[in-house]
């Protein structure tokens, strides 16, 4: 196939996304541990329960599951952006970070409000030092970008996705970036795709999808009638779905030949 446009998913597709949450988590549980002797893999796992139950409880969440912003993302967005929603959001930011911190402490028996806070100010500070991207990500961008429109369609809160976009140094090779919470749609909802489509003033037969996620980023996009690339990095796992793409690959250096 040789398209006209290439759009791509940002989280863990080009940078690393869950890793670099975990490895935030476990700074800070690490942290805990140091001060108070809890065992730190049992405090990562507690905090992230505890804010997935808090998350779940906001008015905000089912928003949140329309657009794609995850519990532990809410833990560091700042949530800036002029949709109600987004504003609702950051009213029960500090509400949603530290409830989420302190009754993590509290399942240990520790009734410290002034280290809530601070472990809530240490995840926001651990998370935005993590841009990782995957080892190929700059030289497959970089091949692609002399050759082709670039485009970045992406689910989460605006300000939160820039700062990874800007942290990760991707800017610059993407004509166009449409992320979820700036356009009220996220993936698999078809108009995410339509909306980066208008962008480039290109039809659906011209285009291709480059993702991660079975039943977002391709599910999405097939029902789109864009054609679609599954970046499935870990090869040895077989996943049930009832979605075929058109191509699936386990690194993004296997993309270039699929353009020729």
């Amino acid at each position: 196939m040789t398209p006209e446009v290439v759009l791509f998913d940002l989280d863990d597709t080009l940078i690393v996304e869950k890793a670099s949450a975990e490895a935030a988590f476990r700074e800070v549980s690490e942290h805990a541990r140091d001060k108070y002797g809890v065992d730190p893999l049992m405090f990562q796992s507690s905090v992230r329960r505890n804010a997935r139950k808090v998350w779940y409880s906001l008015p905000a969440h089912p928003y949140c599951k329309k657009i794609g912003i995850s519990s532990w993302e809410g833990l560091w967005a700042e949530f800036k952006g002029e949709h109600k929603m987004l504003r609702l959001l950051a009213s029960y930011k500090d509400y949603y970070r530290f409830t989420s911190w302190y009754n993590t402490l509290l399942e240990f028996n520790i009734n410290d409000k002034d280290f809530a806070v601070r472990l809530s100010e240490m995840f926001c500070s651990e998370r935005r030092k993590r841009h990782v991207l995957y080892p190929e990500t700059a030289s497959v961008l970089d091949n692609l970008y002399a050759e082709y429109p670039l485009g970045l369609v992406t689910n989460g809160a605006p300000d939160l996705q820039r700062t990874k976009i800007s942290g990760a140094g991707l800017d610059r090779y993407f004509r166009h970036i449409i992320i979820s919470g700036e356009v009220n749609a996220g993936k698999p909802d078809r108009r995410i795709f339509e909306i980066a489509l208008d962008r480039f003033g290109a039809g659906r037969e011209n285009a291709v999808m480059v993702g991660d996620t079975i039943d977002k980023d391709i599910a999405g996009a097939a029902a789109s009638g864009i054609r679609t690339v599954w970046l499935q990095r870990d090869s040895g796992t077989c996943e049930e779905h009832t979605i075929n793409p058109d191509y699936i690959i386990s690194d993004l250096n296997e993309l270039a030949p699929l353009f020729k």
